[in-house]
C-alpha cells in the first residue's frame, strides 16, 4: 500500500501541511499525544536542498525518539578570529550535548518513525485550496485528483505556499530591516580528513562563529558546521545593509574564506554547492501573528527562525514544541479559534521574540562593554563576545515539550 492508497480518518485532528523538518517535527510530537496527525509533502519542480549542516541538541534528538546514521558529536564552539576580533579560547560543551547533522539525515530519520509508527507522509499532495464549513477552516484540497482531506486544523509547516499564509494575514510583509540574507557553501572532503582538521581537544569536532566588519564596513554574521564528510560554511548579512552598500552576500562568503584562519581549515576541500537564502529574523513594533481560526503557521515565514544559532535548527525545533503544546490545548478545550490557539504566540512572544534585544537585529553593546549578536538569544545558551556557545543549560525544547505532555497525562488519569 502506498501513502497515496493509505486510508485517512474522515476527520483527523491535523492536517500539516509541509514535510520538511518543522513538519515532520509538529508531527512527531502531537502523535504523542495520541492525536491523528498527517503531513502532506509538496510537490516541486526543483528538489528542496537539504544536504547543508546544523547543530542540534542531542537532548533533543533523544526525546524525540528518533536515531540518526552516524552522528558526529560537537566537543567545542570557537570564535573565528578575523580583522578586529577578540581572540578566544574555545568554549567546550558539556559531553555530548550537541550533534553536527546534515538536514536530510534528521529528515530522513523523522521519516523514519513516522513510518515505524503509522504517522502518513503523503508525498506528491500540494495543497491547493482550504476547505469550508459555515465559515471556519474545515480541511485542504490537496494532491493532482485533488483530495478533500478533512481536520480540525491545518498547520502550515515549511515548505507549503507561502500565499496560503497571506490569505490570513499570517505571512508579514517584513521589511528589510528585519530581514537576513544568507549565503552558505558546502565543501566535501574525506571523513578522516575532516575529522582531523576540526578536531577539539576535549573529544568530539569543533565548530565556528564568529562576527567581523567587512571591508565595506558592514558587520556580518558567520558560522562553520563540520558533518561526517562535509562542511558547512555560512554568513548572515542584514539585508537593508546589503541594499545600502551594494555588497552581495556572497561577496562577504568570500571574504570569510580569505581570512587566514578560516583558508587553513577549508584548504584542499571542495566546493559541491552554494545557495543564498532571505529570511526573516525578528520583529518590529509587535510579533507577527501566527494564528488565527483553524489555521496555526510554524515555519521560517514567522521571524523565529535564528540562522545563526545553529543553523535555524534549533530555533525550529524550539517553535514546534511550543506549537505542539498550543494546538493540544486547543484541540482538548474542542477551541481551535483564534483565540482558543493564542497561547502559541503568547508562548513565543516570551521565549523567542522578546529574547531578541526588543526585536533589533543591529548589534546591541552589553553592561559589560562587549557587543552581543542580535541573531543570537540572549539565554544561558549564548555568550556576549565574538562566538556563541549555544550551550544547553539543560535539556533541550522538545525533551521540555514531552515532559509537559507526559505530566498532562499522568493528571488524566489520576483525575
Amino acid at each position: 500500500m502506498t501513502e497515496h492508497d493509505r486510508p485517512l480518518p474522515d476527520a483527523l485532528d491535523v492536517a500539516i501541511v509541509g514535510a520538511g523538518i518543522s513538519g515532520l517535527v509538529l508531527a512527531r510530537l502531537l502523535a504523542e499525544s495520541d492525536l491523528s496527525v498527517a503531513v502532506l509533502e509538496q510537490r516541486y519542480s526543483v528538489a528542496r536542498n537539504g544536504r547543508f549542516a546544523g547543530l542540534v541538541e542531542v537532548e533533543d534528538i533523544r526525546a524525540l525518539g528518533i536515531e540518526l546514521m552516524d552522528p558526529i558529536l560537537v566537543g567545542e564552539i570557537s570564535g573565528i578570529e578575523a580583522n578586529e576580533a577578540r581572540p578566544s579560547e574555545p568554549e567546550p560543551l558539556p559531553s555530548g550535548a550537541v550533534y553536527g547533522v546534515v538536514h536530510d539525515d534528521l529528515l530522513e530519520a523523522l521519516r523514519r518513525w513516522c513510518d515505524e509508527r503509522d504517522v502518513p507522509v503523503l508525498p506528491d499532495t500540494t495543497v491547493s485550496e482550504l476547505l469550508w464549513d459555515n465559515g471556519a477552516v474545515s480541511g485542504v484540497m490537496a494532491g493532482s485528483g485533488p483530495r478533500e482531506i478533512r481536520s480540525r486544523l491545518v498547520v502550515l509547516a515549511d515548505e507549503s505556499d507561502p500565499r496560503l499564509a497571506e490569505t490570513f494575514g499570517l505571512r508579514p510583509d517584513w521589511p528589510p530591516t528585519r530581514l537576513v540574507h544568507i549565503g552558505k557553501e558546502r565543501l566535501a572532503g574525506a571523513a578522516d580528513g575532516i575529522a582531523r582538521r576540526f578536531m577539539a581537544e576535549t573529544g568530539g569536532i569543533r565548530s565556528h562563529y564568529g562576527r567581523w566588519t567587512s571591508q565595506w564596513g558592514d558587520t556580518v554574521e558567520a558560522y562553520i558546521v563540520p558533518a561526517r564528510e562535509s562542511v558547512t560554511v555560512g554568513v548572515a548579512y542584514l539585508l537593508e545593509d546589503e541594499m545600502a552598500s551594494a555588497h552581495h552576500v556572497l561577496e562577504a562568503l568570500a571574504e570569510l574564506k580569505a581570512f587566514p584562519e578560516v583558508e587553513a581549515l577549508l584548504s584542499g576541500l571542495a566546493i559541491s554547492e552554494t545557495v543564498t537564502e532571505v529570511v526573516p529574523s525578528g520583529w518590529g513594533s509587535k510579533p507577527p501573528r501566527l494564528a488565527t481560526d483553524g489555521i496555526l503557521v510554524v515555519s521560517d515565514v514567522v521571524g523565529a527562525t535564528n540562522p545563526l544559532n545553529r543553523d535555524g535548527l534549533s530555533g525550529n525545533l524550539e517553535m514546534c514544541a511550543i506549537a505542539a503544546g498550543a494546538i493540544r490545548e486547543a484541540l482538548a478545550e474542542d477551541d481551535v479559534s483564534a483565540a482558543g490557539l493564542a497561547s502559541y504566540g503568547t508562548h513565543m512572544r516570551r521565549t523567542v521574540y522578546d529574547s531578541r534585544n526588543g526585536g533589533s537585529l543591529r548589534p546591541q553593546e552589553t553592561d559589560d562593554g562587549k557587543f552581543l549578536s542580535p541573531l543570537l538569544r540572549k539565554s544561558g545558551r549564548v555568550t556576549a563576545s565574538s562566538k556563541s556557545a549555544t550551550l544547553s543549560a539543560g535539556i533541550g525544547p522538545v525533551a521540555r515539550v514531552f515532559g509537559r505532555l507526559r505530566r498532562a497525562g499522568e493528571r488524566r488519569s489520576t483525575s
